[in-house]
């Protein structure tokens, strides 16, 4: 028991005076003192007139708490962890939220980090063990040893062991790490990875091997009584997915190249010039806006358009009458100086009566000529007729007849 301090019971008081009244708290003089606690006797506090570090016989170790709540558990305003000698490290600011920091220009191309580290851990047996000087029999023998060890040095080994690269690596489909959006209700009892999952963004690896990993990154979201599910995947490869609807409001969608699947709802598309824009299933505009596409399209799939189609020079717009007035009905109506010529396909059908046919125009300030090819009649279409003509700088195509409740049907390519 050499060089040893006992005190049976008390206190060790470190004050700046000698008068016994200096030994109060509130005392100028008094500076700290060292106490067991005096509701348990294996726990010990340090404390001064402002601050306390205190170790309860638990384990647990408080600071500015002799009640810690956890393994170590800090009241403070402000706690800060720092890298000596520069400004850079760890904050938990004064509203409680985590902040990495960093102040040293050296670090101008990180920045701030925040970083999550994952593999499958180190792997204990005899070839690693021999790398740090342990020497054992087999694998058996290895395990045999790390499983005697206590917990305090198995870390101490495993840390070692990752220090000389004895890592196992992640496998496809691990997941390197995570942030997740919880909400707690002690009343409720939510499941924190079920109902109380409110979102979450994880890295998920996607292939891995000696040259390096590449990972997606997943964006999910929940509903009420599940857990976060994907909504947005941005692949490794570049095989990104949405799930669900997407809005663009006040701005542009731009797709340079690629794929689509599925429909688009949109207002207004423009392709980047010189590009593709390649599709599967349908494309559907709404609001009759146009439809801008410069370069190619490839469909493999519907193209469901409602509204006027541009093809280089040419114009290709739709139109139906579904019950026709007696009497003329103007079918469609073209300003004169945009084009110089139409191809109108047109049918008509009434009960047991129906034919088709293709009027050909061409006009030239108020002259217009027009030829209309058509089929045969089923039954009799002879009260339908078939116009073109020029009225106030417009080229009109009516469809005549002689009874109402025809149905037209037509499109028109305007050249």
């Amino acid at each position: 028991m050499d060089n040893s301090l006992i005190i049976m019971s008390g206190s060790i008081y470190l004050i700046s005076g000698s008068d016994a009244a200096d030994l109060e708290t509130g005392s100028a003089h008094f500076k700290s003192n060292i106490s067991l606690d005096t509701t348990d006797n294996s726990s010990l506090s340090i404390t001064s007139n402002t601050s306390s570090f205190y170790m309860s016989s638990s384990g647990a170790i408080g600071i500015n708490t002799t009640d810690p709540q956890s393994g170590f558990d800090v009241i403070s305003n402000e706690v800060q962890f720092q890298k000596p000698g520069t400004r850079k490290g760890l904050r938990i600011n004064d509203e409680g939220n985590i902040e990495s920091f960093n102040k040293d220009a050296a670090s101008a191309k990180t920045g701030s980090e925040f970083i999550l580290t994952y593999s499958r851990g180190a792997t204990v047996t005899a070839v690693s063990l021999a790398a740090i000087g342990i020497i054992v029999a087999d694998n058996t023998e290895a395990t045999a040893f790390y499983n005697a060890l206590s917990a305090e040095k198995k870390n101490a080994l495993l840390a070692k062991l990752e220090f000389y690269g004895f890592n196992q690596q992640p496998n496809i489909g691990d997941t390197i790490g995570s942030i997740r959006y919880v909400a707690e209700s002690g009343s409720l009892g939510y499941n924190n990875r079920v109902g109380g999952e409110a979102a979450s963004i994880k890295a998920v690896i996607n292939d891995i091997d000696e040259n390096g990993v590449q990972a997606d990154l997943i964006f999910s979201v929940a509903q009420k009584g599940g857990a976060s599910v994907q909504k947005l995947l941005l692949d490794a490869n570049g095989n990104h997915e949405l799930t669900g609807s997407l809005t663009v409001k006040d701005g542009s969608l731009i797709m340079n190249g690629g794929t689509i699947y599925g429909t688009i709802y949109a207002n207004e598309f423009s392709s980047i010039p010189s590009s593709s824009f390649a599709k599967t299933a349908s494309f559907v505009t709404r609001l009759n806006q146009s439809v801008i596409i410069t370069g190619s399209l490839l469909t493999s799939g519907s193209a469901n358009i409602n509204g006027p189609v541009t093809i280089g020079i040419s114009n290709i717009i739709t139109n139906t009458i579904t019950a026709s007035a007696a009497g003329d009905n103007l079918v469609f109506n073209q300003a004169t100086g945009s084009y110089t010529a139409a191809k109108y396909l047109y049918t008509c059908t009434s009960q047991s009566n129906a034919r088709t046919g293709e009027v050909v125009a061409v006009w030239n300030g108020t002259s217009t000529q027009y030829t209309d090819y058509s089929t045969l009649d089923i039954g009799s279409t002879t009260n339908v007729t078939a116009s073109v003509s020029i009225v106030t700088a417009q080229a009109q195509f009516n469809v005549q007849t002689a009874t109402s409740g025809w149905k037209i049907k037509s499109y028109v390519t305007y050249l």
